[in-house]
Order: C-alpha cells, then sequence, then structure tokens
C-alpha cells in the first residue's frame, strides 16, 4: 500500500494538471472527462473523488491514460519530478497550448452540444473554399 506522503503527492500533481487545463475539480467532472479517455472498464466518480482527495493512487492503465490526457509522463505523474530515467525529461511539464485548453474545454460539453460545435467548425471549413 502506497504511503500517505506519496499519495498526498500524486494528488497534488493531478489537481494541479488538471487546473492547468482548466478543468473543473469535482469528481463527476473529472470522471466524465477521464471516462470519454480510457478504453476500460468506466471509474466511478469515487474512484476519482480518491485520487483528488489522496486516499488512493490509479492503476497503472489508469495512470496511462491520465498522463496521455494530461500531457506528463506517467512515471512524473506517479512519482514526481524527482524520479529520474536519467534523461531528465521527467520533470518537466509543458504549459497546455491554446489548442488544448480549447480542446479540454469541449471535452466537458455535452455529446449533443460538442455535436453543435463540430457542425459549428465544419460549416467554418466549409465556407473557406
Amino acid at each position: 500500500m502506497e504511503r500517505i506522503e506519496e499519495r498526498r503527492a500524486f494528488s497534488a500533481r493531478l489537481k494541479t494538471r488538471l487546473k492547468q487545463f482548466n478543468m473543473d475539480l469535482k469528481p463527476p467532472a473529472v470522471m466524465a472527462a477521464f471516462n470519454q479517455r480510457f478504453k476500460g472498464k468506466p471509474v466511478s466518480a469515487g474512484a476519482v473523488r480518491k485520487w483528488l482527495e489522496a486516499e488512493a493512487i490509479p492503476t497503472q492503465d489508469k495512470l496511462r491514460t491520465l498522463a496521455e490526457w494530461l500531457g506528463v509522463s506517467t512515471e512524473w505523474l506517479r512519482f514526481g519530478p524527482d524520479y529520474a530515467l536519467g534523461d531528465g525529461r521527467n520533470d518537466r511539464v509543458a504549459e497546455p497550448t491554446p489548442d488544448e485548453l480549447l480542446l479540454s474545454k469541449i471535452a466537458r460539453l455535452s455529446p449533443d452540444n460538442r455535436k453543435l460545435i463540430e457542425q459549428l467548425v465544419d460549416g467554418l471549413l466549409s465556407s473557406r473554399t
């Protein structure tokens, strides 16, 4: 079992990255965005609450999905900047680009609203030709 310090540090890194993507830190919002990306069995809001409140660290498959979504290495997310594989890349956390921020906002919309955005973009692109 992980020590409380490890869980707290993981939770802090996760919350910091979610905030950088302007993500609502309420468990249902994080759960919905995560489950859109995760290929396995969907996680519950309770599981996400445990991640955010330093009660648990996700399993490796969920860590991989979180890291990919948040643009960091799995190692950095799980172990922090002091974890090194020798190349120094794990301690760098890139700021989200404007495109990433926009995509994270769109991902938080309802499916119907995302469809509207898609139709709007398609219309704008077709009017350019």
